[in-house]
């Protein structure tokens, strides 16, 4: 009848190690104390290196802030540096202009943005000329100079076109100025900032701990970068 030795495992569940007259049942028997415990502490490493990964923060980042950036940086980068930023470009947008245009307090902070981080950017338009007035903004505004890639450059017709392109990205961080988006996307991207010159809070429902509500970019970006 074959006899195993056993190691309780995670979870409390019998780990069937080695049979009778084996090197194990061998150390055992002859009460070899050096060879148990380099035996046991082998043992604890592999627990540990094959131990479950904690569930939080995206894999390799630090949890999240208040201000929907990070703890700590990395050689002095800012703290989304690499990261996936989807930017609805509306919530930058000079509302007291006639042509569509961005809000030039926003654009130091839109440029660093655009050069740290894999930054896309997301419109919604009703036709060919607002597409172009759009892609016109983000060059006077020097984003492409900074860093931002044409190809990444998104439009949409609809709130519905925007939640598909926010749920296929799947950004770190996501900012938006249309409620509903956010209310529909927060439960689906770790940072969140809902952004607009007037915010209404009351809309935002349930105010997830991952979103953020600012009355603009530079006001919430401040811990990002």
């Amino acid at each position: 009848k074959l006899q195993f030795l056993y190691l309780i495992g995670p979870y409390g569940y019998p780990i069937p190690m080695a049979k009778k007259h084996s090197l194990l049942h061998q150390l055992y028997a002859d009460g070899d104390t050096t060879g148990w415990v380099a035996v046991v502490l082998g043992l604890l490493v592999l627990l540990f290196l094959f131990r479950p990964k904690p569930e939080g923060a995206p894999q390799g980042r630090a949890a999240p802030l208040a201000g929907g950036a990070t703890a700590g940086t990395a050689g002095g980068k800012p703290k989304i540096h690499g990261w996936k930023v989807l930017l609805c470009v509306h919530s930058v947008q000079d509302a007291a202009s006639e042509a569509f245009a961005l809000c030039s307090e926003q654009l130091d902070v839109l440029r660093k943005v655009a050069q740290h981080s894999n930054l896309h950017v997301v419109a919604m338009v009703s036709n060919d000329a607002e597409e172009e007035a759009v892609r016109s903004a983000l060059t006077s505004a020097g984003l492409f100079e900074a860093g931002l890639k044409e190809h990444k450059v998104l439009f949409c017709e609809t709130i519905i076109g925007k939640k598909a392109i926010a749920r296929q990205l799947a950004p770190s961080v996501y900012i938006e100025s249309h409620p509903e988006v956010v209310n529909y996307i927060a439960a689906h991207v770790p940072h969140l900032a809902y952004v607009a010159a007037a915010p209404d809070a009351a809309a935002i429902t349930p105010l997830r701990p991952n979103t953020t509500i600012a009355a603009s970019l530079s006001s919430y970006a401040t811990d990002m970068l």
